[in-house]
């Protein structure tokens, strides 16, 4: 199967990439997810971290086709696309001017051209990660940590939990562990028991396991001091303050997805991409020829990416523009 790389200029759209842009034209100023402590964002490691931005280059783990899962070095000035090495599965994390991701047999590193690759840590399965300081906080049926200087592995917990997130030295995440028969019975009854949970934290060392809140929820992002999340039992989006327990209902839009994009919320209905303050207000819809709903967003400091799988694209969206373009198409 071959792959075509199809460079993306953004001045010049390709067939079928046209859209329509409605909403508020305060987008000037390039809004970027805040990393200074991490090896990607929170948000991006929620939709399995295929997009990590280094500088003017935007590191790609191609996972539109099964058929390949290689890494591309994409830079946005110049349009230019390389393709790094084989075997590259998402997760993307920058440490110490060294990439770490996902591979078939575990988590390893490369150099950021993608050579001198270093095995981190052996694994068969999927596995989660986000690098925070200088730990790699990793989910492989339980937490553990991997200190990136030393290397010793510690281990967190063995609790069986999804979406872990990590902010103010806390890990969040979610899980169905201890709780209550009755929230227990209703998530039977929606006949789903992976990556959905109530929402527990939890101290870098695995102390302290706390219960947040006991709504059911999946895709749940850590943002200064909120937990942002798609309850499963209501149609929107809510944010619980980690600090006084309080929720609040940010839209009523039924959003199957979304990341965050520094101080704003990027949120997929079945026809449209919202750009949203994080207090729920609409700055931007865009809506397109094809929909975006059950794509998984990755964002950098002015690009929002999806995946249209049935067509086998990746797509990369504008944010300031409203234009919207695909980058990697796997012909069949």
């Amino acid at each position: 199967m071959k792959t075509r790389i199809l460079i993306a200029i953004l001045a010049i759209l390709l067939t079928g990439c046209q859209i329509a842009v409605s909403g508020n034209a305060d987008m000037q100023t390039p809004i970027a997810p805040k990393t200074a402590l991490y090896g990607n964002s929170n948000g991006n490691v929620a939709n399995t971290a295929y997009i990590l931005e280094v500088g003017d280059d935007i590191y790609i783990a191609n996972q539109v086709a099964p058929s390949e899962s290689a890494l591309y070095r994409y830079n946005a000035l110049d349009g230019s696309m390389e393709k790094l090495l084989e075997d590259c599965r998402g997760y993307l994390n920058l440490y110490n001017n060294r990439l770490y991701y996902l591979a078939s047999d575990g988590i390893v590193s490369a150099d950021l051209d993608g050579k001198d690759i270093k095995s981190v840590y052996e694994a068969a399965g999927h596995v989660g990660f986000i690098i925070y300081d200088d730990m790699l906080i990793l989910n492989d049926q339980g937490i553990c940590s991997i200190d990136l200087d030393s290397v010793q592995i510690t281990d967190i917990t063995d609790k069986r939990v999804y979406n872990i997130n990590v902010g103010e030295d806390k890990i969040y995440c979610i899980s169905l562990e201890n709780v209550s028969p009755e929230v227990a019975e209703s998530v039977e009854r929606l006949d789903i028991s992976d990556n959905v949970g109530a929402i527990y934290q939890m101290d870098l060392d695995g102390g302290n396991w706390e219960l947040l809140c006991e709504t059911i929820v999946t895709n749940l992002i850590y943002h200064e001091g909120y937990l942002y999340f798609l309850p499963l039992d209501a149609v929107g989006i809510q944010r619980l303050d980690v600090d006084t327990r309080k929720i609040d209902n940010i839209s009523d839009t039924n959003y199957q997805n979304f990341n965050i994009i520094n101080d704003r919320l990027v949120c997929s209905s079945a026809s449209s991409i919202d750009i949203l303050e994080l207090d729920g207000a609409l700055v931007r819809s865009i809506t397109a020829d094809e929909g975006f709903r059950d794509t998984a967003f990755n964002v950098t400091s002015r690009y929002v990416f999806y995946r249209r799988f049935a067509s086998h694209k990746l797509c990369m969206l504008d944010v300031e523009t409203g234009e919207s373009c695909v980058i990697i198409q796997e012909d069949t």
